[in-house]
């Protein structure tokens, strides 16, 4: 009854036109407290892991995002903003100097807030915070691997930037299912080739799931099975694929691209047998990372009903004004 209410709610509002994108450096997205969350609305199981540049969970209370500062290794806790979004407004708790996870309420702390701790330089991702309350955080511990989410004081206007190079986040989880899953990401690419968004797979690239691209098209991965769509990957794109060996055949793989619906037959499981496998922004271990930006990454241990993929889908089309 909340997310039929709920959506309502926020179907009237989009018909009101309340909703529309804003350009202001301080933010990425619409700026309205009022938007709906997509973990509150879509009405069904809570996913295996929620990392998102804006609260995605009305229930949500922790940070979003642990940042380092170039210049000298101080870090920062960042939380959202008062509409729910991280951005140079963002309120800080100082972190300590290289302390992953140890919050020392020092300099950077109060009534601070990220521009000012940012100035002109560059902050870089030491940890994303899981929003699903399972505490299943990316991170990266690697300097020379972290993405950046604010570069010479201005932040990344599609999400954290991953170089191509050496970046990636990774997180210490086993997926657990074996017949479907669902991933839910919005990313883009600063060139094409073949790059990394979401990875849960071996080193063959047969035992797992992944959602990637492959020069001009994005591919959803199940085992050795691709679903591929042609697509312009340089633009922002919404991705919401699923899997479910137990559908109809032809229907078992599917994926919408901006809410563009394409599905394939197939018949594999998906085998989530290795811990600690996790990628974000590259393949299996460190392999074909991302050129490109990430704004949001959620992956349930199932397969979302189609109601329910439709409600994540508007919601999030509407938010990043796709």
């Amino acid at each position: 009854a909340r997310a039929q209410c709920d959506l309502v709610g926020y179907n009237h509002l989009m018909a009101l036109g309340i909703f529309h994108g804003i350009t202001s450096d301080n933010a990425q997205v619409p700026a309205s407290p009022e938007f709906p969350r997509p973990l509150d609305i879509f009405g069904g199981v809570a996913p295996a892991f929620a990392y998102g540049l804006r609260r995605l969970d009305s229930d949500y209370t922790g940070y979003a995002i642990r940042l380092r500062r170039d210049a000298d290794d101080i870090e920062v806790e960042v939380k959202f903003d008062g509409a729910g979004n991280v951005s140079l407004s963002s309120p800080i708790v100082d972190g300590g100097s290289e302390q992953t996870g140890s919050v020392t309420g020092g300099t950077w702390s109060g009534d601070m807030v990220l521009s000012a701790f940012a100035g002109s330089d560059t902050l870089r991702v030491v940890k994303w915070y899981d929003q699903s309350g399972n505490g299943r955080d990316a991170f990266q511990t690697v300097e020379a691997s972290q993405p950046a989410l604010i570069t010479s004081g201005t932040l990344e206007s599609d999400g954290i930037h991953f170089d191509g190079s050496n970046d990636y986040l990774k997180a210490n989880y086993k997926l657990t299912a074996t017949t479907e899953s669902t991933v839910h990401a919005v990313a883009k690419t600063d060139s094409s080739d073949v790059f990394g968004i979401f990875s849960n797979i071996d080193s063959s690239y047969n035992d797992g799931t992944e959602l990637i691209t492959e020069s001009g098209k994005w591919s959803f991965r199940v085992n050795s099975e691709d679903l591929d769509v042609s697509a312009t990957t340089t633009n922002k794109t919404y991705l919401l694929a699923s899997y479910d060996k137990d559908l109809s055949t032809g229907t078992e793989q599917q994926i919408r691209v901006n809410g563009t619906f394409s599905q394939r037959g197939a018949d594999t499981t998906t085998a989530h047998n290795t811990a600690n496998r996790i990628r974000v922004g590259a393949r299996r271990d460190t392999d074909s990372k991302l050129d490109g930006k990430i704004a949001e990454v959620i992956v349930w241990n199932s397969r979302l009903t189609t109601a329910q993929q439709d409600i994540l889908e508007d919601n999030t089309l509407a938010y990043f004004n796709l």
